[in-house]
């Protein structure tokens, strides 16, 4: 078993920025104490194997207010603290902010820090417009009733003025990343959107962007103009270290597919080696599209694609290549149909009423 700071560069390898810390805080202050992480998910099983394979350090159980989720291993919340004392149990809580259990855990005697750790217990300035925490991450303006968690150090939220923001569902935030929301744009999504370390998102401004889904990769970029339109059902997935840029005034139909990868990695039997996602290869695939693009249902558009200002793409078309501007392309994969075309978002328009944006 490796010891000290190579077990730590080893865990940062391997997991993010805030399962390190976790895992470092947890093995410096549990004292040979039963460690029982709150809640079972993907995030205190990560924590609960570094712990394992790094320190060998076996976690004594999980709690959970779900019964139905109750067995040997996992303790029901009440029951547990009904009888947990602190002399017996060091608690990892890898959740978001949530004061009902810093409570619980205070009424049972549990001191912050010393008896249990709460990665996300760490605000230090929270108003309407402004929120800090210890770990350096900012929202600067309004995010309304949204949950922003953040999984990591120094990331910054703007919301800019009149932005609205649903009043359910969670962002998860990680290191150093960056999400910009334009003024006066209203995003709508469920359940949640990720952007990953070091990421960059920024949707501008007099946008109406509705999200299914939304996952940004470490180290990936995705950036919108101004004016965006987006149908119910748009999906996003955006790999490391890819870029994706829209201009102004694209309209986008309904169930409108984005993807800069394969979302699995591919390998040639031969040399063993990554054919089609290493960071090499994934910095080129990158999707552009230019101003005043109208992208009909269904589509999908893949890596490697680039459309032109004032295009159309035909509805259930594959998108996976380049189409010049002012054209209609359409088909599986989408081919140019019709070229020196212009539109316009009225419907049954007398003349051409287009602001072309150069």
């Amino acid at each position: 078993m490796r010891k000290g700071s190579e077990e730590a560069e080893l865990i940062e390898e391997k997991e993010a920025d805030w399962i390190c810390d976790i895992v470092k805080n947890t093995c410096q202050n549990y004292r040979g104490r039963k460690i029982i992480l709150w809640g079972k998910f993907g995030a205190a099983e990560r924590i609960a194997g570094a712990l394992d394979k790094f320190y060998g350090i076996q976690v004594s159980g999980y709690i959970e207010s779900n019964k139905l989720k109750i067995n040997d291993f996992i303790f029901y919340t009440p029951d547990f603290f009904a009888k947990a004392c602190k002399e017996d149990y060091y608690i990892v809580v890898p959740l978001g902010f949530n004061p009902d259990i810093v409570d619980t855990l205070c009424k049972c005697g549990f001191e912050k820090n010393v008896d249990y750790y709460y990665f996300a217990e760490c605000i230090l300035k929270q108003e309407e417009s402004y929120y800090e925490d210890a770990h350096g991450n900012r929202i600067i303006g309004n995010a309304g009733k949204i949950q922003i968690v953040f999984l990591g150090f120094c990331s910054t939220v703007i919301i800019h003025e009149n932005a609205i923001l649903p009043n359910s569902g969670k962002i998860y935030i990680y290191s150093e990343a960056v999400l910009e929301i334009g003024a006066r744009t209203q995003v709508t999504f469920s359940p949640y959107i990720s952007i990953g370390k070091n990421a960059k998102v920024r949707i501008g401004a007099d946008c109406t962007f509705r999200i299914r889904s939304m996952l940004v990769k470490p180290y990936a970029e995705f950036e919108t103009g101004d004016k965006i339109t987006t149908g119910s059902g748009t999906m996003l997935n955006i790999c490391e270290w890819s870029k994706v840029k829209i201009g102004e005034d694209c309209m986008f139909s309904h169930d409108v597919k984005i993807y800069s990868n394969d979302a699995h990695s591919i390998f040639d039997l031969t040399s063993g080696k990554n054919i089609n996602s290493t960071e090499e290869i994934c910095k080129k695939r990158n999707i552009f599209i230019g101003n005043h693009v109208w992208i009909g249902m269904c589509v999908a558009i893949m890596y490697g694609s680039e459309i032109g200002n004032g295009s159309i793409v035909g509805a259930e078309s594959l998108v996976k290549g380049i189409v010049p501007e002012n054209c209609i392309a359409c088909g599986s994969p989408a081919k140019v149909t019709r070229r020196n075309i212009a539109w316009s978002r009225e419907n049954c328009a007398d003349d051409l009423q287009i602001s072309m944006i150069s």
